[in-house]
């Protein structure tokens, strides 16, 4: 049941970065679920216009690559008295900033595994897509190096992804935010 509750919250969350929403436009309805055999385990699959374009794999492995540009990300504090105290915006360094390589692969089952090299890197890419959109997650090659973690949401269009990932250091000190796309292999 708990895993049916996280599928379906994760299709919706696809299904809101498909569709372009944002906080001020208002949430369009879900599309109902699909009846029939779907097990609990099964990663979402949002509904297709019949294209056979996106991330999805059904027949096999598909591979991505490209390459992402980093830059200082933001932190945003809210006004208020209660946050009149908070300064914290994020530390200023050029660790982390630059072009770096990205190359993920979907797999019949719509999972996702992948690397990052360059300023980001090194660290291992891991998610779910769907026909639509992709979300994805950055963590270490090497937990202990410090390095940056975060997440990321795209958009497939034909043969290509295009999105952006948040991530800061270990630490939380330094933030960077990364545009990434990347072209079937």
């Amino acid at each position: 049941m708990i895993a049916s509750v996280r599928t379906l919250a994760f299709s919706m969350a696809l299904a809101a970065v498909a569709s372009g929403c944002s906080k001020d436009e208002p949430a369009a309805k879900p599309e109902p679920m699909p009846t029939g055999k779907v097990s609990a385990g099964s990663p979402p699959v949002p509904p297709s216009s019949g294209s056979a374009a996106g991330a999805v794999a059904p027949g096999g492995p598909v591979g991505w690559t490209g390459s992402y540009e980093s830059a200082a990300g933001t932190l945003y504090v809210p006004e208020g008295k209660e946050w009149e105290g908070v300064k914290f915006r994020g530390e200023k360094s050029e660790v982390g900033l630059g072009t770096g390589a990205m190359t993920i692969e979907v797999d019949p089952k719509n999972g996702i595994t992948g690397t990052l090299d360059g300023p980001l890197g090194p660290a291992v890419v891991s998610g779910l897509s769907s026909v639509e959109a992709v979300a994805i997650r950055v963590d270490r090659k090497d937990p202990k190096d410090n390095g940056f973690v975060g997440t990321g949401l795209a958009k497939v269009n034909g043969g290509v992804i295009e999105g952006t990932m948040k991530l800061s250091q270990g630490d939380a000190r330094v933030i960077r935010e990364a545009k990434f796309t990347l072209k079937r292999k």
